[in-house]
């Protein structure tokens, strides 16, 4: 017998606001762990696959450069929609 799932009435596929004006004044924060960064050339990938292909080469090359992950936050607050990352001093 299948469970019944209830839905989160804001949720994004329903297209209604997902947080409030009021938590994105503040800020949402995320916890992630961040590979790095690096330059993809010129043209910005448009399909899905080259999107994939990118995050694959970053991986790649910071995994042979040995370079470890590393625990960010990431907080997206709304006076004009900006976003921050902030480093952990602690790595694991």
């Amino acid at each position: 017998m299948p469970l019944n799932q209830q839905q989160n009435e804001a949720s994004p596929e329903r297209g209604m606001p997902f947080a409030n004006e009021i938590a994105l004044q503040h800020g949402i924060h995320f916890e992630a762990k961040y590979i790095g960064s690096m330059e993809m050339g010129s043209s910005r990938p448009g399909a899905r696959f080259e999107i994939l292909a990118a995050m694959r080469r970053v991986r790649y090359e910071f995994k042979a450069r040995n370079i470890k992950k590393r625990l960010v936050d990431i907080v997206i607050f709304s006076p004009n929609l900006g976003c921050s990352i902030n480093l952990f001093l602690e790595s694991f």
